[in-house]
This record gives C-alpha cells, structure tokens and sequence, in this order.
C-alpha cells in the first residue's frame, strides 16, 4: 500500500508511535548511561577507600605484613565485587598481592599511570580478562618512611555488567511496551478525533440524498474544521445555483432555438404547399434570412459566454481613453438614435489598460438596449468619470420606461427577459446582451451594476479597476 492510501487514523497512530519510540529509547539510553557512570564512580569511591585503608596501613608502622593482610581481607570482605590487590617495588618486583590476583590480572598490562601520593581514584580503566571477564583497575604511588611502593588494584565487575545487562532488557522492554501502547492510544484517539471529518462527510451526503437543508455549517463544529464546514456549505450553495441556473440555462437555450426553427419549419411547409410565384419565393428567403441571422447571433453569443466560461476568450489588453471608446459607440449608434428620435451624446474620458474591442461590444449593447428602450424625444448620455477605487466609471443613462425592482437582480443573466417593461438583451431579444456585458466586465477584473425605477429611466454602470487588468 503506497503512502497516500494510508489512512489519517494510522498515520496519527504512527506518528504517535514513532514519537514515543525515540522519547523513550531515547530516555533508556540516558538512564543507562547515568547509571553506568554512576556504578562507576561508585567503583572507583570503593577503590579509593581501599587504597587509603592500605596507606594507613604502611603510614601506620603496620609494615608489609598488614598490607598482605590488608589485602588478604579486601579479597574476603564479602563485597559482590570483588576486590584485589597488589604492591610493588621500586624495582617492580611484587612484594604482596591479594589471592587470585595473578589469576585475574597475570600481569602490569592495563593498568593506567599511577596517581601521586595523597591522591585518590576518580577514573579506573576498564579492562577485560581472557575469559572476557570485565574488570576494572587502579594504580597509585604509596609512600613510607622504607621508600615508595606502586599499589596496583583491581575490581571484578562481572556483577556490574550482568546487573547493566539486566537494565538493558527492562529499559528495552519499557521503551517497546510504552512504544505499542502509545500506538494503540493514538489510534483511539485518532479516532475519536477524526469522528467529525466522519460527521462532516455524512452531513454532506445527506444534503446530495435530501436537498440543501441542513448544511454542514449550519452545526458546532471544532475550531480546527469550522473553516471546512463552512467553505463546504459554500460549495454546496454554488453548486446548487450553478445545477439551477444550469436547468434554466438549458430551457431558456431550448425555448429560444426552439422560436426561429419552428417559423422556419412553418414558413417553408407552407411555402412547398403548392406552387409560389418567384416574389413569392424571394421573400420567404429573405424571412428565413432574418432567422438564420438571429440563430447566428443567438449562437455567437453563446458561444463567446462558453469560452470567456472556461478562460478560453483571451484578452488583447492595451492602453485605451475610454473617452474615445465610447465616442466611437456613440457614433456608430448615431443614426439608430436619430431615427428613433432619441438624443445620444457622449462625455468624459479616462485611461483604461483593457482590450478595446470586448469593451466596445459591451458599451454598444448598453447604448443600443438603451435607445430602443427609450421614448421619441428622449436622451440616453454615456459618461466617463472617475471611480470610487481610483479606477474608471462608465455610465449609460437614458431617459426610458425603466426596469421594476424585482427584475433589476437578474437582468444580468442568460435568456432572462423583462416582461412588460425592456428587454434585457438586444442580440435578436434573446436576452443575452447584458450577459455578455457582465462577462466582458468579469474577464477585466470589474463588474456591471443597474439602478433604475419604472417611468424614470435608467442608469447602467461599467467599474473598471484601477490600473486595469494586464
């Protein structure tokens, strides 16, 4: 099983495992290696008592005889360790020893330099028998008034090691025992932490099975996975009105497809119904033309919504007047207006960095939207100012029927149309115009608002950032 499949509760529990292996060998290694130091030093404290025992002996007057029994009384003092002795001559001949000293150490090989006179062990040399025996030795310089003797002792710490041996196994066996239990209570806790990611998850699939009521966020949730219940409750709302907006979508697109094929359909079954005189024939096609046009549209359009949709309809930024943009809507929508009777003027101006054309295509659709929706002897004015934010502000105010209350949320979206009052869109009626005005506003990084009231006219904004998207 790769590392990714594993689950949270066995990587916790591991973790939790492998934390306390390390703390605990960890803490086994240190106290064995305290207590070796200590058993040490204690070692070294019983030689030194030994070696000042045998210096009193010698300062003493006891002579040689009382070492020998000094040294024979060490060997059988009925210490676990056992101690030994020996003392040399200037000449490094041995003048008395313990019994079993030869045996133990046969001869001056391991032993370290000796300390002076007065001085005491605070360090012994470890060394090993043929046996593999573990024994520790000491040296020092003994003085009396016959001359200067070396005192050579030695420690059998064959107790030691097995009583070192036998910390090793239960300080191992701790160190295993606390590892395992620690594992197994990081997995109950992992657990009985991780039920609410469970929780999470089935209150997630009881909004799928049951509709949006009772999302996540909506219960107490730990500090740690708030963020998550909310952010999950987010999703499911966007979703919820994107597969809404999604069905309305579908039979909007149906409905409106569905209006130019049906008099399409009907207009040629009617005209192969029997015979037609050649004027009769030229102006079912150019009918049929002003049909194919308004599908052509209506498809362009959605097409463009389905691309800008999924980041496919790049931008061509460049540096732009927006003054000038907006002047050249204006004109090209001068004769409509004048036709219409409506006044168009355009004012203001302001630097932009955004691609001319997409901007031009939005500006138009609110200038044409708003002429047609305008009564003979009105006005509809483009302004061009400066925003809030320090970006640019275009308007599009006209003096027309205006849009009621309830409809000024949705103007904005695909197919939706103002009944009784303007229609939402100029591409053929289709109500995709201001569409694909707020998308071309969504690609730039601004957005597009409404204001309006019924009978009073209309005011359509254009926010552009400032300093643009580059």
């Amino acid at each position: 099983m790769s590392e990714g499949r594993w689950s949270l509760r066995v990587r916790l529990a591991g973790g939790f495992a492998l934390v306390a292996l390390v703390t605990l060998s960890g803490t086994a290694l240190f106290l064995h290696g305290a207590l070796h130091r200590q058993l040490l030093a204690e070692d070294a404290a019983m030689l030194s008592g030994e070696l000042t025992r045998v210096r009193e002996e010698l300062g003493g007057g006891g002579g040689m005889e009382a070492v020998a029994r000094r040294l024979r009384m060490a060997a059988a003092g009925g210490h676990e360790e056992r101690v030994f002795g020996r003392l040399l001559g200037v000449d490094g001949l041995e003048v008395a020893s313990t019994p079993g000293m030869a045996m133990m150490v046969p001869g001056a090989e391991g032993f370290p330099e000796p300390v002076g006179e007065g001085e005491v062990w605070t360090r012994l040399s470890e060394w090993r028998t043929a046996e593999g025996r573990p024994v520790l030795l000491g040296s020092a310089r003994v003085r009396t008034g016959e001359g200067e003797w070396e005192y050579q002792a030695a420690m059998d710490a064959g107790g030691v090691e097995v009583w070192l041996g036998e910390s090793r196994r239960v300080l191992g066996l701790m160190a295993g025992l606390g590892t395992v239990v620690c594992g197994v209570l990081g997995m109950v806790v992992a657990r009985r932490g991780l039920r609410p990611v469970a929780e999470i998850t089935e209150a997630v699939r009881l909004v799928e099975r049951h509709g949006g009521a009772g999302l996540p966020g909506e219960r107490e949730w730990p500090e740690e996975l708030r963020s998550l219940a909310e952010e999950s409750d987010r999703m499911l709302r966007r979703l919820d009105d994107s597969y809404a907006r999604l069905a309305r979508f579908t039979a909007d697109a149906a409905h409106e497809l569905r209006t130019p094929l049906n008099n399409l359909m009907l207009g040629t079954g009617l005209l192969l119904s029997r015979e037609r005189s050649g004027e009769e024939y030229w102006r079912h096609a150019e009918r049929s033309q002003e049909q194919y046009q308004r599908l052509h549209r209506m498809v362009e359009s959605l097409l463009f919504l389905a691309r800008a949709e999924d980041g496919g309809e790049g931008l061509d930024v460049e540096r732009w007047d927006a003054g000038q943009l907006c002047g050249e809507v204006v004109e090209f929508h001068a004769a409509a207006a004048e036709a219409a009777g409506v006044g168009l003027s355009c004012r203001g101006s302001g630097e932009v960095w955004v691609d001319g054309l997409l901007v031009k295509q939005a500006v138009g659709n609110l200038v044409s939207n708003a002429v047609e929706h305008t009564a003979r002897g009105g006005k509809v004015v483009v302004t061009v100012g400066a925003g809030e934010d320090g970006g640019v502000l275009i308007e599009v105010a006209d003096s027309g029927c205006g849009i009621a209350a309830e409809h000024l949320g949705r103007v904005f979206d695909r197919f939706y149309r103002v009944d009784g009052a303007r229609v939402a869109g100029v591409r053929g009626g289709a109500g995709l115009g201001l569409a694909i005005v707020a998308m071309v506003m969504r690609l730039h990084g601004g957005s597009a608002g409404v204001e309006s009231r019924v009978g009073e006219g209309t005011v359509m904004t254009l926010r552009f950032p400032a300093g643009g998207r580059r």
